[in-house]
């Protein structure tokens, strides 16, 4: 078989769904998104908790919607003619040295499933034992979980390292797949805001395998991916609100303010989803209603942001087609160095149109690549529990709402359907109406919370609506003292795992 008939097969190989039995009853594993530090370098990376090697390195990786395969630094990584990166830490991630790893496999022969690789070829590629740790600090009682991966040790600027490749090919998904680590390659994010391009308090999170139901809100709004190409979502309307002057809100859109906008975009422009770039990339003649609208010039920013050189105070609505729209706030519109979230764009340009990083800090974005469909959500940024619920393809997500302050069990929608035995009906009806009597028997005071002690484990009982019980294992060693660890829960027969968010 020639060279490239090999490539094509791994490439085939690779963008093909899992067929490895579904088992729905995993758990989804909580990664958070926060700064830390990581291996071979004195900056604090924002990025998920995920180290590679034996004994791991800590590697801070951006999660990437663009690429599949996940990409490191190499420890001469800045002193190969990288100087620009190196200085502004652009999300580099850690340094991998694959020297100080036992388990490294070097594999020269491997093919990457991302074009831009296969062209420019410029790194090292091997298997590599990966810690996808679930914690939400960094703390000496993570769950490790561990799986074999390849992965990339990046040598030269011309693709980016410090990523997690999660496209629709990713081996990094499919691993943990095949390790029966999750039940499908269903994952959620939520970015959080604590970058350095906006230096926000709120940190991100990564839910592989599920959802955390109470990080977003309202209706979710179901799309269809698109083959070979990243998330893309219908943009049908982008407004500027302002809350001073005489003006309420003005539509780019808006023929009356603008009469040479084209009739071709009247009806909106197709966007793509994306992690690795910041600002939007809007059409270029969008973008010059939006220069138009608030003064905006170029700026020195390194993602091409435009500045606005007029004071504003205002936010700025995204709508999709199907009616979903988030709001940027002013202190993003307009940050404190009089920053835009709008990126200049040439005339002719054919780079794709984006929603880039500031879209996500306003929404919950959950791709399901086994169904080949894509959930968003506005994000719920201060919400004061995980609610961590298992997808396994197909599973139609719904949002917790914790108003009452304890915590509901999150239903699991769409997944994979067991034999109902008939008999059982009678005996729960039975059981619901002997369990209604009782509880209209109890005193108001027994529905508090309550610390109690299960097979050795201190645990929370939290009161559920329903009168349903849910536990959470508390720790008790001293530097994570009052932190709860994840622990399986019912929830009218529905798998469920708890924590409580850090620092809440």
């Amino acid at each position: 078989m020639s060279a490239s008939a090999i490539k094509i097969v791994a490439l085939v190989l690779l963008a093909a769904t899992p067929v490895w039995p579904l088992d729905c009853s995993i758990p989804p594993i909580y990664v958070d998104i926060q700064p830390r530090a990581v291996h071979g370098s004195d900056r604090y990376m924002y990025g998920t908790f995920i180290g590679f090697g034996t004994p791991a390195q800590n590697e801070s990786l951006w999660p990437s919607l663009v690429y599949n395969e996940t990409s490191i630094s190499s420890m001469t990584y800045c002193l190969s003619g990288n100087g620009s990166a190196c200085a502004t830490g652009e999300s580099l991630g850690g340094f991998f040295d694959p020297s100080a790893s036992s388990s490294w496999r070097p594999q020269d022969q491997y093919v990457s499933s991302d074009p831009e690789e296969q062209k420019t070829n410029a790194g090292v590629y091997g298997m590599e034992k990966a810690h996808v740790y679930m914690h939400q600090n960094d703390a000496d009682n993570a769950v490790d979980n561990t799986i074999d991966m390849p992965i990339r040790i990046a040598t030269s600027p011309t693709s980016r390292p410090g990523r997690l490749g999660l496209g629709p090919s990713s081996p990094f998904l499919s691993a943990l797949v095949s390790s029966r680590r999750i039940a499908s390659r269903f994952f959620s994010l939520y970015v959080g805001n604590g970058f350095d391009r906006v230096r926000g308090s709120t940190t991100g999170s990564l839910v592989l395998g599920g959802y955390d139901s109470s990080r977003f809100t309202g209706p979710v709004y179901n799309h269809t991916l698109r083959p070979s190409i990243p998330p893309t979502v219908h943009v049908s309307d982008i407004s500027i609100a302002f809350t001073s002057g005489n003006q309420a809100r003005i539509s780019l859109f808006d023929t009356l303010q603008f009469p040479d906008f084209p009739s071709a975009l009247a009806s909106g422009f197709d966007a793509q989803i994306t992690t690795d770039d910041y600002p939007f990339s809007l059409p270029y003649e969008l973008t010059q209603n939006f220069i138009t609208m608030l003064n905006g010039v170029p700026s020195p920013s390194p993602d091409g942001s435009l500045a606005l050189t007029t004071d504003f105070e205002g936010s700025m609505v995204i709508t999709l087609s199907d009616g979903f729209a988030i709001t940027l706030p002013n202190s993003m519109v307009y940050d404190s160095k009089a920053i835009s979230p709008v990126a200049a764009r040439d005339r002719n340009s054919t780079a794709p149109f984006t929603l880039g990083l500031a879209y996500l800090t306003q929404v919950y974005l959950m791709l399901d690549y086994d169904a080949g469909s894509m959930h968003l959500a506005k994000a719920a940024p201060d919400a004061p529990f995980i609610s961590l619920a298992g997808a396994c393809p197909a599973t139609v997500p719904s949002a917790n709402n914790h108003q009452d302050g304890g915590l509901r069990g999150a239903a699991m929608v769409g997944g994979v359907v067991g034999a109902v035995i008939g008999g059982l009906a009678l005996f729960a009806l039975v059981g619901w109406l002997a369990f209604k009597w009782w509880h209209g028997k109890k005193a108001p005071a027994a529905a508090e919370d309550k610390w109690v002690d299960v097979e050795g484990l201190e645990t929370r009982k939290i009161q559920l609506k329903g009168s349903r019980l849910a536990q959470m294992e508390l720790c008790d060693d001293d530097e994570d003292e009052g932190k709860l660890r994840p622990a399986k829960g019912e929830f009218g027969g529905r798998s469920w795992y708890g924590l409580r968010r850090s620092g809440r």
